[in-house]
């Protein structure tokens, strides 16, 4: 399912680049002049299989960019995309006020991958043909927050196509709130603040209000999906260090039983 959804997803946020059929280097070259038929066979096919998922994450690296219509949109914001950390920021300074939109990267793959664990019935699966990409797009929240003098508002959001769906809104008095460097989705489910009522029960014009109040500051819908886009190729780059770093590890386990 990964290794499909990866293939047909690069239609959506992302536009073809040149084809990257010819990989080159492999890993398991390293392993092969060590190659013994012992009861580390099981350890050199578990290289193999990584060793081709590698090729294949660098396959879908190579033939995929960031779609430029979607970029444009992030032109006013300022991009933290820190390699040690699973989200990316855009931060935007105002004369009187501080936004911060938030995207986490894998908690959308976590739930997608529960969801296809589950049985569905045969017309849950004929409305449920998106793929992780599709997936990403409209469950993955947006954490935004707009600090102040007078405090920071704290707000979750949700992308559905081409609509910006509200979820829940924190307010916090103290603008130096440690939910400015804390991770967000944590911060808003383990805080006792009052959030308001659920989002389906708060009145669709005040709901609506909301969501152009936050587009008059530039927090679009377009802003959001070229965030996601960042998102899915962030995923996909520390998908691929965390196949490397086993690999090495497998690699270098093998060799030093080779020479013990």
């Amino acid at each position: 399912m990964f290794r499909q959804t990866l293939l047909t997803s690069r239609l959506g946020l992302f536009k073809h680049g040149s084809s990257f059929t010819n990989r080159g280097f492999s890993y398991f070259t390293l392993l092969r002049p060590k190659r013994r038929f012992t009861s580390g066979i099981l350890m050199e096919q578990l290289a193999l299989k990584l060793d081709s998922e590698l090729g294949f994450v660098n396959q879908v690296l190579g033939e995929t960019t960031p779609n430029k219509d979607y970029e444009h949109a992030l032109r006013s914001f300022t991009i933290h995309e820190n390699p040690l950390r699973n989200y990316i920021a855009a931060t935007k300074e105002l004369e009187n006020e501080r936004i911060r939109i938030t995207v986490p990267v894998y908690s959308a793959r976590a739930s997608y991958t529960d969801k296809n664990n589950v049985e569905q019935t045969e017309e849950e699966e004929k409305s449920d043909g998106l793929d992780e990409l599709g997936y990403f797009q409209q469950s993955i929240p947006t954490y935004v927050q707009i600090t102040k003098d007078e405090g920071t508002m704290i707000c979750s959001l949700i992308l559905n196509k081409d609509e910006i769906i509200f979820d829940s809104l924190l307010f916090d008095q103290n603008k130096d709130s440690s939910f400015a460097s804390a991770d967000l989705a944590l911060a808003l489910r383990k805080s006792s603040r009052y959030r308001g009522r659920k989002a389906k029960k708060l009145p669709n014009v005040l709901k609506s209000s909301l969501i152009k109040y936050l587009e008059e500051k530039e927090i679009t819908a377009q802003v959001i999906r070229a965030l996601i886009s960042r998102i899915w190729r962030k995923e996909n780059l520390s998908y691929k260090t965390w196949l490397e770093d086993i690999l090495h590890y497998i690699l270098f386990q093998k060799s030093s039983n080779s020479t013990s």
